[in-house]
């Protein structure tokens, strides 16, 4: 039987290398979130980070990653709104994916998870989640294999 490739391997490293690898999250949330996403990345803090597609600020997220070709990203596919004071609602048109909304038409809130589970429908999930990635490839973007 072959032995299993480990994941430091796979990158170049020895097997028995430790790594710590930094991936920024919730870059599209807010302005400065970018900005400080950028940075890190850019001084060599941080080698990745996963673009929010629905969040207020993901256009600017997006052209940043149109900016710097060589920046490693991936889609936080998200049916969750983190921002207690500015809510975002889904990619898709909102009377496709009820199941996935609270009473003001939002995404649910973090607390609320459990009500979000127990109705969220299969098929509007993976309609909003189809909906974040091709809006992504959609402006000219490749996510990082």
């Amino acid at each position: 039987m072959k032995e299993p490739v480990l994941s430091s391997e796979l990158l170049g490293f020895p097997a028995e290398a430790r790594l710590l690898i930094v991936n920024n999250d919730d870059f599209g949330m807010y302005h400065a979130i970018n900005a400080a996403v950028v940075d890190s990345i850019e001084r060599g803090i941080a080698r990745s980070c996963s673009l929010m597609v629905p969040c207020p600020w993901a256009t600017h997220a997006m052209h940043l990653l149109r900016l710097r070709p060589w920046l490693s990203f991936g889609v936080h596919l998200t049916l969750v709104c983190e921002s207690p004071l500015y809510r975002w609602g889904p990619l898709t048109a909102k009377e496709q994916v009820p199941s996935l909304l609270d009473e003001a038409g939002a995404l649910f809130a973090p607390a609320r998870i459990p009500e979000l589970l127990a109705q969220a429908r299969l098929d509007e999930v993976e309609l909003e989640f189809r909906a974040q990635i091709d809006a992504v490839v959609g402006s000219g973007l490749r996510p990082t294999p």
